[in-house]
């Protein structure tokens, strides 16, 4: 009868920590803002990924507002991973920093509302007036903390140049 429950008991823990394995990370994965594909399903076309608040020309040193959009009309959670090659992004509610890569992701899945979950953070623009790329990922998933063909991921991309606050005017001294 012993030999039976403990036989019971080491069952249930081999399959309490295979189901730990196999299930998603919640607390995201710092990944680039590459791709979700190793913890959630496939891209997918129903999943839409935007980030917002991004000017068409960026102010060097100036801190803008964003938000990363995941839309999917099914799904019941949605989690972000947002890279960028330059300046440095502040967490706001409900997200994390990994600044040796420049890299935010989201603390927990949102859950959507009107089939959309944003993820609101800031980003300050580099000293510089060079060319920044965004690549960020979203998820949508069922919330059954599994990796299985319910969630569905897809990506976005966004580059903007920016430009000194005030620009240089030639001054030339011999000119009257």
């Amino acid at each position: 009868m012993q030999s039976k429950l403990l036989l019971s008991l080491f069952l249930l823990v081999v399959l309490g920590i295979f189901q730990f394995t196999l299930s998603s990370n919640s607390t995201g994965a710092f990944m680039a803002g590459t791709q979700c594909g190793s913890c959630h399903g496939n891209s997918n076309d129903s999943v839409s990924v935007a980030l917002f608040g991004l000017p068409d020309t960026f102010i060097c040193g100036q801190t803008y507002n964003l938000t990363l959009s995941v839309v999917h009309p099914l799904a019941q959670k949605a989690g972000i991973n947002l890279h960028c090659d330059a300046g440095t992004f502040i967490a706001g509610a409900g997200t994390q920093l990994n600044a040796s890569q420049n890299e935010i992701t989201h603390t927990a899945p949102v859950a959507l509302s009107g089939n959309q979950a944003t993820f609101a953070f800031q980003w300050k623009a580099p000293n510089t007036p060079d060319i920044v790329t965004f690549k960020g990922a979203g998820n949508a998933v069922n919330g059954d903390n599994l990796a299985d063909a319910q969630d569905h991921w897809d990506l976005t991309q966004e580059m903007i140049e920016g430009m000194f606050a005030t620009d240089v005017q030639d001054i030339n001294p011999y000119v009257l």
